[in-house]
């Protein structure tokens, strides 16, 4: 699933090359997070002007879509990090047994 989105993202940044204003808020939505380095002022720069554009029930829509996926990505992260505790790789404060 991650890789078929980084390739989606990948293949629409090449489609648009750090042009936004042709793609849709919605394909913004999903780019979120995974955007270049490179191109993120520009991406923030045209959501922000999307985001004003908005009638007040567009944006709290675009604000709850967006707080939910911040929410899965951060789920996602922190179990990712409880796997590798779990396999010894955490910042555990055990000294192991002697």
């Amino acid at each position: 699933m991650t890789k078929v989105l980084l390739l989606s993202v990948l293949a629409v940044g090449l489609c648009f090359g750090g042009d936004y204003s042709k793609m849709s808020t919605q394909d913004m939505m999903k780019m979120q997070g995974n955007v270049p380095p490179q191109e993120r002022e520009t991406f923030r720069l045209e959501m922000q002007k999307r985001v004003q554009n908005m009638t007040k029930e567009e944006q709290d829509a675009y604000f709850k879509e967006r707080n939910r996926i911040r929410e899965e990505k951060r789920v996602n992260q922190a179990d990712k990090g409880i796997r590798n505790m779990n396999q010894g790789q955490g910042p555990g404060m055990g000294g192991g047994r002697n």
